[in-house]
This record gives C-alpha cells, structure tokens and sequence, in this order.
C-alpha cells in the first residue's frame, strides 16, 4: 500500500536500543522479527550497529521504504525474538488480538517476544476525541489514527488471555514504561510446568520404595 500509516513514529528507536542491547549482553546470535515495523529505523539500526539477522514486515510502508515483508498472512517462518514496538496501542481490539496470535505462532520454541506499548502519556495529546477515556482509547483527530494506552497489569493480563498457557509474560521496565516481554515455552519446559506437588511427591515415594528394595536385596536372610 503507498498509504502512509500516520502513528509510524521515528521517535520509538530508544526503544529498538535497549532492546538490542539486552540482547547483546545476552550474546544472542538468532533470527529477529522487527513486527510492524513503521519506517523499518529499528530493523535498519539492529542490521548496520548490531549485525543482527532481522526481517521487518510492515503492511503500510512509506513510498520510500521496501520492508521483506508486506503481508501477516503470507508470512510463515519462525523467529527467535520477535519486536512489537508502539504497535498494539494504534489497533483496535480485533485487529490487536489477530496479530498477539499470529505473533505468538511465528515464535519458536523459547523464543521471546519484546511489547512496548504506549501508557498514560495517550491522554497529553491535544487533539484527542474520547473513545472510552475509561480505558485510555482515543481517536487523534490531527493524525486520524486511533490509540489505546494500558497499565502495566493490563497489558499483562491481555497478553497472558490472548495466548494462553504456552507462553510465560513477564512485565519489564528495562526497554519501556509500560512493556513486556513473553517467552515461547518449549515442550520439557510446558510438561514440567503441569506437574503438581502431588506429583512431585509421588516420584520421591517412587525412588524412596525403590531405593529400599535394593536395599533388601543386599541384606543378608535372616539379618
């Protein structure tokens, strides 16, 4: 599309850095999806300072940008860390909730996807038409584009329902004010999650019994 999605602001590269840098310390060496990537600066900036593999996919791009990809439903590869930079807060629920899911099953295995969302700042703009100033949704009349700000519990807590068990959400304060960060659990980790205490006990009896019957064996008859 050559129309220009007015909420692509360059001003979130801070953000792109903190990330990268956690990575960094990190020594991480996988792929990267930089997810709605507005101008592609972040993508750009984790390829040239960093050297980082990253794909971007924008389905708006700028005249002057050639994202890799345009379009979530032909997209199926997987992804090691997966960046979703001040992009949940301009969609609306139904189309945020697609997109949570799609970038949940574009994850792999222990991969971690980075949220940055916009917080109470949403309220400052001057030219906001209330949506539900309740919950922070806005139409900003100057750019016509709308936008939704969330508390840190809320993003959370819409994170953990739209992807459910698989995944693990950690809220973090290291790349964002209200941000982040969900791990793709991987198959031994997700099993060991669903054992209980009950479990846990059984397989110590279990070992105790059989310790005990090896124990017996070696004994003497009579002893």
């Amino acid at each position: 599309s050559e129309k220009r999605n007015p909420t692509q602001i360059i001003g979130t590269v801070k953000t792109y850095q903190k990330i990268y840098d956690m990575l960094k310390s990190e020594n991480f060496n996988g792929t990267i999806l930089d997810a709605s990537s507005g101008f592609g600066v972040g993508t750009e900036l984790g390829k040239s300072e960093y050297g980082y593999d990253v794909d971007d996919i924008e389905p708006f791009p700028d005249k002057s940008y050639n994202p890799k990809f345009t379009d979530y439903s032909t997209l199926n590869k997987k992804y090691d860390v997966i960046i979703s930079n001040a992009v949940l807060n301009v969609l609306p629920q139904d189309l945020r909730d697609a997109l949570v899911i799609k970038m949940g099953q574009m994850l792999k295995d222990g991969g971690k996807l980075y949220v940055n969302v916009r917080g109470n700042d949403v309220k400052s703009n001057k030219s906001n038409i209330a949506i539900d100033e309740s919950n922070l949704e806005y139409f900003v009349s100057s750019t016509g584009s709308y936008q939704k700000g969330f508390t840190k519990i809320e993003l959370n807590s819409y994170l953990e329902d739209a992807l459910g068990s698989d995944f693990e959400v950690d809220s973090s304060n290291d790349f964002g004010a209200v941000a982040a960060v969900v791990t793709k659990r991987n198959d031994g980790i997700k099993y060991s999650l669903l054992e209980t205490d009950q479990d846990r006990e059984n397989a110590k009896l279990k070992k105790k019994i059989e310790k005990l019957k090896e124990q017996f064996k070696k004994t003497p008859a009579g002893k």
